[in-house]
């Protein structure tokens, strides 16, 4: 290195002797150049190149060069401060930042605590309430339960108090609260508000339209759309009448008119002129040729004297007969009717008086003695001094009745089976038909046979002062649309003390009173005098749907087009969406056990026999389309039976019996070929078989065990002990299995090859009787007959969750499904009746709601709840 810079030396002297003088002076500016620019390094360049250039110039060079490492030191410090400064700033903004995100990170951290703690505050909270809630509920529920199990239940009062309790927390005994009052109350099918206040309002016979009269307007109802069909201003409507088919109504107004409107159009067709005088509609002929109308005389605004009959051919409008009656007619007994005697068509009026009505001149017919009764089938003949009655049929005055009570007021039904004799001492229902009295009320002054109001079919009464229904035949009363200004105690809590509460009326203040029932006698109508027309069910509305099979139910499947098919002791029937239940087949002999094959339009079924025979016991079959049955022996007791997919084979299992045990087994069968071929013969009684995915495999729960076999290979998939076995089911994707004995269900998650998992099972309070999977496979209905032998319960097991999703009562149990068509109905076989129910929460609230038309007051909570739930809390 010494020996370079040497030769490095030697050669820039060289350079610098070689120079020139003008060249050094160049080298100096350069160097000053430099220096004024700031290049420090090229300046020391040129310095150093100029110190050998001139060496006059050592000393001033070397001060130079002095000075430029000075600023060259000096310009490396300040550059390593400003570096050190940056890297300091850049620390410090790190370190800022980092401070920033650790506060953002205690801010974020302080904003979770404090959520979490609002939550977990209002979750508390949240929970307080509805244990609050929950408690209230229980409490109101267990006053609508002791309000049940009074003598005179107050059944609008419990649906009130269950409703209330459902609407702050669901629990089975609101619930069960809710459905027992809809057994005993109709439900509302339809509301109409007619806009005015009502004076009289009348039904047709056929049930598709009625009036509704007040001093200013009338109108006309088509029922089933809720539409006015035909409105007239004024008093138009003073009384009105339906021909018999419905198809006219005839109105007569305070103007002495009386028009003749056709319907459903509501069309103005024609109109009769009086001559100043009030017209009263009396009757119309069956074939609604001739109108009877009575005109009364008018003094001081009331009628005077008996006033006239006239009969008017409504063809060609004008008045053919007149004449005058011994009596006032259009009273209590009755207006009179048109009908034949001696084969001759007459005027019947109520007081027997009859007038032939021939071509055009009136006479006057034999008198009867006595009053004719509203249906004009019977003559009613008052003893003397009124001290009893007699009833004759018209057509040939034979006496069907004798009564010994005074007669004030007497009814009978539109078909004649049933008499009401009434004064205000009594009431009685006679059967004409049995010739006997079928009950009577004592002391029931308020109800009079001139206010009944029979349903068409006969089987139902009400009265036009009242909104209760009686079963006509025992005198019970059915249901009851309103409640009655009165006061009742009921026992609040739980440490028995009881309160007076007012029990008002809903929420119209003017009374409500029947119209009359629709032509099947399914329906009621009410009114109000605010003008309201209410149609209720008359069916109790616990139940949406109710059939009656001859005998106690056995079997029943619910078919996806929401049919279902029954079987009771004596035969098999179908119930489809129409209501009607329809007898497929009826033997005398035991059915225990049927099956449907809804893609194959088969049924089969099978039982016992008294008759021990080939011919009389086995597997029959029916085919859905067009009824040909089928038989096929079996000599033993058919337990339970199962269709394949196709429809070609059927699984039998049988039960040992005290007869006819000689094809005890589980059997396969050919419905063609009606060979038999016993594959298990383990079990004394097979309780349930079904075919597992094909007819290659099944599965049979017997008195022991459940097995599934696989036929094909001839082996056993699984087995498992299981005795007691009273119901099992299977989902439609066959991955679980429902079996159900005394007192407990387990249910089986089965894995890719049919290996069952470990069962989960759960515990009930009666004997379960039928199980069944929801078409999702998430809810299993349970049903079991409770300790109470008269008393069952239909459970639904939620599985996702394994919570009780319900719990209904139930009368005796014996089978319940779910509806294939809709799953949040139930199908529920209790002993001859097959009931169809609602299930779920939402389903429920809304049909039981619209039965009371009001909440519970604050005296009424505070009665039934004090001050534990506030009652400006309760929405």
């Amino acid at each position: 290195m010494k020996y370079r810079s040497v030769l490095l030396l030697t050669l820039l002297t060289g350079y610098a002797l070689g120079q020139s003088k003008p060249d050094c002076i160049r080298i100096k500016n350069a160097a000053a150049a430099a220096l004024e620019k700031g290049a420090l390094r090229d300046a020391l360049v040129k310095l150093r190149a100029l110190k050998v250039c001139d060496p006059s110039l050592n000393t001033f060079v070397d001060n130079k060069i002095i000075e430029v490492y000075d600023s060259i030191r000096t310009q490396k410090e300040r550059a390593e401060e400003a570096q050190r400064r940056a890297e300091d700033a850049s620390e410090a903004e790190r370190k800022a930042k980092e401070d920033a995100k650790t506060a953002q990170r205690k801010a974020e951290a302080s904003a979770v605590s404090e959520r979490k703690a609002r939550e977990e505050a209002e979750r508390q909270t949240t929970i307080a309430e509805g244990r609050l809630k929950t408690m209230v509920s229980r409490k109101l529920a267990s006053t609508g339960l002791a309000v049940q199990s009074e003598t005179d239940p107050e059944w609008h009062l419990s649906l009130l108090l269950g409703l209330e309790a459902m609407g702050l927390s669901y629990s089975s005994e609101a619930d069960h609260v809710i459905r027992n009052a809809m057994d005993h109350l109709p439900a509302l099918i339809k509301k109409f508000p007619c806009g005015v206040p009502v004076s009289d309002m009348i039904l047709s016979p056929d049930g598709k339209h009625f009036v509704a009269i007040n001093d200013k307007l009338t109108q006309v109802w088509q029922v089933k759309t809720g539409r006015a069909v035909f409105k007239m201003p004024g008093n138009a409507g003073k009384s009105a009448l339906f021909t018999a088919d419905g198809s006219k109504l005839i109105l007569a107004s305070e103007d002495y008119k009386a028009f003749i409107i056709k319907l459903p159009e509501g069309k103005l067709i024609d109109s009769l002129v009086h001559k100043q005088k009030e017209v009263e509609l009396l009757a119309v002929s069956e074939d609604q040729r001739f109108l009877a109308t009575l005109d009364h005389d008018i003094e001081n605004g009331f009628m005077q004297g008996a006033g006239e009959v006239m009969i008017w051919d409504l063809h060609s409008r004008k008045i053919i007969h007149r004449f005058s009656p011994g009596n006032t007619l259009g009273s209590s007994h009755g207006k009179g009717c048109f009908t034949r005697v001696a084969d001759k068509l007459v005027f019947l009026a109520a007081n027997l008086e009859a007038w032939e009505i021939d071509a055009g001149k009136t006479k006057a017919a034999e008198t009867f003695a006595g009053y004719l009764t509203n249906d004009g089938k019977y003559i009613l003949r008052l003893l003397q001094e009124n001290k009893g009655f007699t009833l004759h049929r018209f057509s040939d005055d034979k006496l069907l009745l004798k009564g010994d009570k005074e007669v004030r007021d007497f009814k009978t039904s539109k078909g004649g089976r049933y008499l009401i004799i009434s004064n205000q001492q009594y009431f009685q229902v006679w059967d004409v038909a049995d010739r006997r009295m079928l009950y009577e009320w004592i002391g029931s002054s308020s109800m009079s046979a001139d206010d009944v109001v029979f349903s068409d079919n006969e089987r139902y009464f009400s009265f036009t002062n009242s909104t209760s229904v009686w079963n006509t035949s025992s005198g019970k009363e059915i249901v009851k649309t309103f409640w009655s200004e009165a006061t009742k105690t009921v026992q609040v809590g739980s440490d028995g003390a009881q309160s007076t509460v007012p029990i008002h009326e809903l929420e119209w203040s003017d009374p409500a009173y029947c119209v009359g029932f629709s032509p099947m006698g399914d329906t009621l109508y009410t009114k109000t005098r605010s003008g309201d027309l209410h149609l209720w069910q008359i069916t109790p509305g616990g139940a949406i749907a109710i059939a009656t099979t001859p005998m106690a139910v056995t079997d029943l499947y619910s078919a996806a087009d929401n049919t279902q098919y029954i079987s009771d002791y004596q035969g098999v029937y179908k119930w489809d969406k129409s209501g009607r239940l329809d007898t497929l087949r009826h033997i005398r002999r035991f059915v225990y056990a049927l099956a449907v094959n809804e893609k194959a339009g088969l049924l089969a079924f099978g039982g016992n026999s008294e008759v021990i025979t080939p011919e009389k016991i086995g597997v029959r079959t029916i085919n859905l389309a067009n009824r040909d049955t089928g038989f096929i022996p079996l000599m033993a007791t058919v337990s339970t039976i199962d269709l394949d997919q196709a429809g070609k084979l059927a699984l039998v299992g049988t039960a040992t019996t005290m007869m006819n045990n000689e094809e005890r087994g589980l059997w396969i069968i050919d419905l063609e070929s009606k060979a038999k071929k016993r594959i298990d013969s383990s079990e004394l009684t097979y309780y349930k078989a079904f075919f597992w995915k094909s007819r290659n495999k099944v599965l049979f729960a017997g008195g022991f065990n459940i097995q599934l076999k696989d036929l094909e290979k001839d082996t056993v998939i699984f087995n498992e002990l299981y005795s007691n076995t009273k119901a099992m089911s299977v989902d439609k994707d066959f991955k679980r299995i429902a079996l159900g004995t005394k007192e407990r269900v387990s249910v089986y998650t089965m894995d890719k090859d049919d290996k069952p998992s470990s069962p989960v099972t759960r515990h009930f309070s009666g004997d379960i009787v039928s199980t069944d999977f929801s078409a999702s496979g998430e809810y299993l209905l349970i049903g079991l007959q409770l300790k109470d032998y008269y008393k069952g319960a239909l459970v639904i097991w939620n599985l996702k969750d394994n919570s009780i999703a319900l719990q209904i009562t139930t009368a005796k149990l014996d089978k319940a499904v779910f509806n294939r068509a809709n799953n949040d109905l139930i199908i529920a076989a209790e002993g001859q009746h097959i009931k169809v129910y609602e299930w779920k929460e939402a389903a429920l609230l809304k049909k039981a709601a619209p039965m009371v038309l009001r909440p519970l007051t604050k005296e009424e909570w505070d009665a039934y709840v004090g001050n534990e739930f506030p009652f400006h809390m309760k929405k």
